[in-house]
C-alpha cells in the first residue's frame, strides 16, 4: 500500500500525524522522500529539511519550505549542493543581499549562478558581476544589467576580459559608449564600442533619411 493509500484509510488529523510520523522516522530514505512529498506541515518540514540523514529527503523538503530564515541558514550551512541549490531556486528566498552574496562567495559555481537567476536589484547585479570569484557568474549578472552607468564602468574597469566584453556589448547609451571607446586601452573592448557606435549612427542616418522622404512627399 501506497503512502497516500495508507493515510487516507485515517481520519485526516490521523492521516496528518500518521504521515509526518513516517517522514520523520521511517527507516528508508525512499519512503521517507515519499511521505515529504505529500507532506505540507512546515514544521515537519522544517525539521527535516534541517536534520534529515538523507540529502535527497532534505532537498525535497528544503523545496516545498515557505520559512526564509530557514532557507537562508541552509543555503549557508548545509553540506549538500543539492539541498543549497533547492534553497536559492526556492521561490520564498527573495532576500536580494543574501542572494548577491551567495552569488559571490560560494565556492560552487553552479549555485553562484543560480542565485544571479534569482536577482532584480540593478545594484547589486553590479556588485556581483565586479566582484564574482568565477567569470561566468560574473557574465550572467552582466546580461541581466540594463544600468547603463554600471555597465560603462564594467566595460572599462572589470579585471576579467569576458565581463567587460559582455558589458560592452550590452552597452546602448551613446555618451557611454564614447567614452568607452575613448577611455579604454583594450583594442577588442574599443572596436566593439566602435562598432555599436557607428551602428547607432547608421540607424540614426536611416531614419533621417526616411523622415526627409516623409517630409518630401
Amino acid at each position: 500500500m501506497c503512502i497516500r493509500d495508507r493515510c487516507n484509510t485515517l481520519g485526516k488529523e490521523s492521516a496528518c500525524r500518521e504521515l509526518a510520523k513516517i517522514a520523520l522516522e521511517d527507516k528508508e530514505d525512499v519512503i521517507r522522500g515519499g511521505a515529504v512529498d505529500e507532506l505540507n506541515d512546515q514544521t515537519v518540514l522544517a525539521k527535516i529539511a534541517e536534520w534529515d540523514r538523507s540529502s535527497e529527503v532534505r532537498e525535497k523538503a528544503t523545496r516545498k519550505l515557505t520559512d526564509q530564515a530557514l532557507l537562508s541558514k541552509i543555503v549557508l550551512h548545509d553540506e549538500s549542493n543539492d539541498v543549497c541549490e533547492a534553497a536559492v531556486q526556492n521561490p520564498s528566498l527573495v532576500d536580494q543581499a543574501l542572494l548577491a552574496n551567495i552569488a559571490i562567495v560560494d565556492s560552487n559555481e553552479q549555485i553562484s549562478r543560480t542565485a544571479v537567476t534569482r536577482l532584480t536589484d540593478q545594484g547589486l547585479l553590479a556588485n556581483v558581476a565586479e566582484k564574482a570569484r568565477d567569470a561566468e557568474v560574473g557574465r550572467d549578472a552582466v546580461k541581466k544589467l540594463t544600468d547603463q552607468t554600471s555597465l560603462a564602468r564594467i566595460a572599462t574597469d572589470n579585471v576579467d576580459f569576458k565581463i567587460r566584453f559582455a558589458a560592452t556589448r550590452s552597452l546602448t547609451d551613446y555618451p557611454l559608449l564614447l567614452k568607452v571607446a575613448a577611455g579604454t586601452s583594450d583594442e577588442t573592448i574599443r572596436l566593439t564600442a566602435t562598432v555599436k557606435l557607428t551602428d547607432q549612427l547608421a540607424l540614426a542616418k536611416v531614419a533621417l533619411d526616411s523622415h526627409d522622404a516623409e517630409v518630401r512627399r
